[in-house]
């Protein structure tokens, strides 16, 4: 009888030991002040082995086991859902279970696409927000969104979705980047489209037409009266068979950013050499805003033929090749 008194003794010694450790742990202790915050994911299907685990090896519980057998006493772990979720090192198991079962935060952001911006700067944007350039490049797959928006069938094979990735500013889901914010600028640019469209079959032009000659806009000069100018002056190269002999569409080729392109730039082998090949390249360099489309749309024509622009973008326009010589003595000294 001693020796089974001594082993019950022994048993609520150890129990009332493991309680006073596995009480706090799992309903009273609280991270302290200075406890870091830590990002865990958990995916669909994750089993609670796998999710106390992942609990234990992130450093926020300090036993895997001691979760999972509290586990058996709280359903909400029982009803962890996927997501991200930021939690910190000591937190109860209570409080874990909790947060889990009630999903992710979700997190609205303001992201900003300024008028004029590549598929890559957009996708070197939404880099900034944690989303990886290879998942962005996925993402824009035109053949990913033709069931949505049936118009992009109509673009020429071999076309991307520069141009018309709508630029403004969207408020959406950080978990749904960057598909979320794809979404909002093609459904922007689809409000667009009938009177792109409308317009675009005035001028005997296609909408990619229109889209490709804006994004060129776009890129060359800023403000809308010089636009129209300049859409005039590429509309009325294009009617005279003209090579359109923008540096913007070098700049494309080259990623080169240069104000004015070198000689080296100028020889490049590409259809977006504009200098090199007659007409318009494949398709666009930049996804144009509402001014830039509506310039190509309502040009303004004064006879110009050729422009430039100074160091600080102004623009300078010539109806002669002459007059362009000018210019560019008054402007670069040549």
């Amino acid at each position: 009888m001693k020796k089974i008194a001594f082993i019950f003794s022994l048993l609520c010694f150890c129990s009332a030991i493991f309680l006073m450790w596995f009480v706090p742990q799992a309903l009273t202790s609280n991270p302290k002040s200075d406890a870091a915050s830590v990002g865990i994911t958990i995916k669909s299907g994750d089993s609670i082995d796998q999710i106390a685990s992942e609990l234990q090896q992130r450093g926020i519980i300090v036993s895997s086991w001691a979760f999972k057998k509290y586990a058996w006493f709280d359903a909400n772990a029982a009803h962890i859902k996927p997501g991200s979720y930021v939690l910190k090192n000591g937190m109860n198991f209570r409080n874990i279970a909790n947060i889990l079962a009630i999903g992710p935060t979700k997190d609205e952001i303001s992201i900003t696409i300024p008028e004029g911006k590549t598929v890559k700067q957009e996708a070197e944007m939404t880099g900034l927000q944690g989303v990886d350039p290879k998942i962005f490049v996925e993402a824009i797959d035109p053949k990913k969104w033709k069931n949505d928006f049936p118009w992009i069938s109509n673009l020429p094979t071999g076309s991307t979705l520069e141009g018309y990735l709508f630029p403004s500013t969207y408020r959406v889901w950080r978990e749904q980047l960057p598909e979320g914010l794809i979404r909002k600028q093609l459904n922007e640019f689809s409000k667009r489209l009938p009177e792109i469209e409308k317009q675009a079959n005035a001028q005997g032009k296609t909408v990619h037409e229109i889209i490709t000659i804006a994004s060129i806009v776009e890129r060359e000069v800023a403000g809308d009266a010089d636009r129209k100018i300049v859409a005039g002056i590429f509309l009325r190269r294009l009617r005279e068979k003209m090579p359109l002999q923008s540096d913007a569409t070098i700049n494309y080729v080259t990623m080169g950013g240069r104000a004015r392109p070198t000689f080296t730039d100028l020889a490049v082998d590409s259809p977006y050499n504009t200098y090199r090949n007659k007409g318009l390249p494949p398709g666009p360099i930049s996804n144009p805003g509402d001014a830039a489309i509506d310039a190509v749309l309502h040009p303004d024509d004064h006879g110009y033929r050729f422009f430039l622009t100074d160091n600080n973008g102004k623009a300078f326009y010539a109806k002669s090749f002459d007059e362009h010589k000018q210019n560019r003595r008054k402007v670069y000294g040549e």
